[in-house]
């Protein structure tokens, strides 16, 4: 009897174990479905922010292209069935020109996003004199601004023991983020004070461009640096693909580098980016420096800045 008695228990308390583990089960199996519904959930709004984010983009990219394009395609038209006079004509044959190079750089913006998405963009290991690129980026919206009839002070600011640093880095891309951020800057300032420049910091070089724009950024550095965003969708004033931003981050990212920025609405905003300080050896110097122009980048032996800032 105290035999049967045993084997009853036994038999009692694994039943009792089991019912307990079948419970527990049962409590996890509620939770893992609880949490796959809240990932498909997750997973859905994703698949719908991806694809507003995409409907809005090609939105906006028919609209953006077919802007420059009706504007070559107007003029031309002027230009071969009207009788107009010299002045007329050359008036018209600028705006086709700056039409021309507005559709290619959006062209550009759209191909270099692609290759950036895909993986397939490589960096060029240039020597380049620092101050003189930058003194290049600041000729060129120097004349932009004085085109758009701005009243901005447009400032560059260069460490004054840094005057002829030359490092190694892409120039070509180093000059594409700060002409994207400055033009950024430009966009959403109508008056006041636009300044750019760098210092050194450890083994990184740190760039700011600061603008007294309309600000209130903070809190949406998502749709800030997001690809085919814009802040303010609404506002068709502002042009753009909603790509300027993304790229640049994905640019400084490919060169190892950080950026972030600090805004106050109604003050302003501050945009800032580092990238690692790579000095120039003996044998670097033997090599071609390269200088950032308008429309392209051109080579030519190193030579001191001549440009008093």
């Amino acid at each position: 009897m105290e035999c049967l008695s045993l084997i009853g228990k036994r038999f009692q308390n694994f039943f009792t174990g089991l019912k307990t583990d079948m419970y527990r089960r049962s409590i996890e199996n509620k939770r893992l479905k609880l949490r796959v519904k809240y990932l498909e959930e997750l997973l859905s709004e994703k698949e719908s922010a991806v694809d507003n984010a995409k409907k809005y983009f090609l939105r906006n990219i028919y609209h953006e292209i077919r802007t420059p394009l009706n504007a070559i395609v107007g003029f031309s038209d002027l230009i071969e069935f009207n009788s107009i006079n010299e002045k007329e004509k050359s008036t018209y044959v600028s705006y086709i020109r700056e039409s021309s190079k507005d559709f290619l750089k959006k062209i550009d913006n759209i191909v270099e996003a692609s290759i950036l998405e895909a993986g397939l963009l490589k960096l060029n290991d240039d020597v380049c004199n620092l101050n003189d690129l930058l003194s290049e980026v600041y000729a060129f919206f120097s004349i932009q601004k004085h085109l758009a009839d701005k009243k901005i002070a447009f400032l560059l600011k260069i460490p004054e023991e840094n005057r002829d640093l030359k490092i190694k880095c892409d120039s070509a891309k180093l000059a594409q983020i700060l002409t994207n951020l400055i033009s950024n800057a430009f966009k959403f300032t109508e008056q006041g004070v636009i300044e750019f420049g760098y210092n050194i910091q450890d083994k990184n070089l740190k760039f700011f461009v600061k603008d007294s724009g309309i600000g209130g950024l903070k809190g949406f550095e998502d749709k800030v640096f997001g690809t085919f965003s814009k802040l303010d969708e609404s506002d068709s004033s502002k042009e753009g693909l909603g790509l300027g931003l993304s790229l640049t981050k994905k640019l400084v990212e490919l060169m190892k580098g950080k950026i972030w920025f600090e805004s106050k609405k109604d003050e302003g905003s501050t945009f800032f980016f580092t990238v690692p300080l790579m000095k120039v050896s003996v044998q670097d110097m033997s090599k071609k420096e390269t200088v950032i122009s308008r429309d392209a980048v051109i080579f030519r032996e190193p030579v001191k800045s001549s440009i008093a800032l």
